[in-house]
């Protein structure tokens, strides 16, 4: 869940693609199974993603699926991963994405989402990993990027121990991107052996 209590600042990390490298096995409770975007996963995706606060309402979830994801229905089959549950709803789910920035194509890591009563099951990690394979097949020769921000603090720390580590420019697109005062909140939520993974950063 997002911790509102530390003040809200943008983060961008990356992976070099040498490095999206999985070397342990992707374990899933038992009856969980992953599943990649089928027609009508949407439906699950925005109960998920309105659970965990990325929009105000299922009806705003849609809209958005529909407006800026749906056209790209076939990329989304090899590209959107989706953990389903013993009766085959999708509770978590990850992207593949990739974006065009300045002319440039981009791989982003979007959707990490685990709705809040299957959080604590380690399928946020599953999942995350899970997508990770995925960008080796259709981004095999592409940096790997995300953005967050420091109420996903829980998430940095998975994050940084797969590998990503903070950029300290704009190169996918914040004007208002400020690397040292995420890093000074960090600092009030992270020991000694995790802020040195947060200061390993790339300029």
């Amino acid at each position: 869940m997002l911790d509102k209590s530390v003040p809200y600042k943008r983060i961008i990390m990356q992976l070099d693609h040498k490095n999206n490298k999985i070397n342990e096995e992707i374990h899933l409770p038992e009856g969980y199974s992953f599943r990649m975007y089928e027609p009508g996963m949407e439906e699950d995706w925005a109960i998920t993603e309105v659970e965990v606060l990325e929009f105000d309402n299922r009806e705003k979830a849609l809209a958005y699926f529909r407006t800026d994801l749906i056209p790209y229905q076939e990329q989304l089959k090899k590209r959107m991963v989706f953990i389903v549950n013993q009766e085959g709803i999708a509770v978590a789910n990850a992207c593949a994405w990739y974006v065009n920035y300045k002319g440039r194509h981009q791989a982003q890591v979007h959707y990490v989402a685990v709705r809040p009563k299957y959080q604590g099951m380690g399928l946020g990690k599953a999942v995350f990993m899970k997508v990770l394979s995925v960008f080796t097949k259709v981004e095999p020769d592409e940096d790997i990027y995300l953005h967050t921000q420091t109420w996903s603090h829980k998430a940095i720390r998975m994050y940084l121990k797969m590998g990503f580590r903070l950029i300290t420019d704009d190169r996918i697109g914040y004007h208002d991107y400020h690397y040292e005062e995420a890093v000074k909140v960090l600092e009030t939520v992270y020991d000694e052996q995790i802020m040195n993974l947060v200061k390993k950063r790339i300029s």
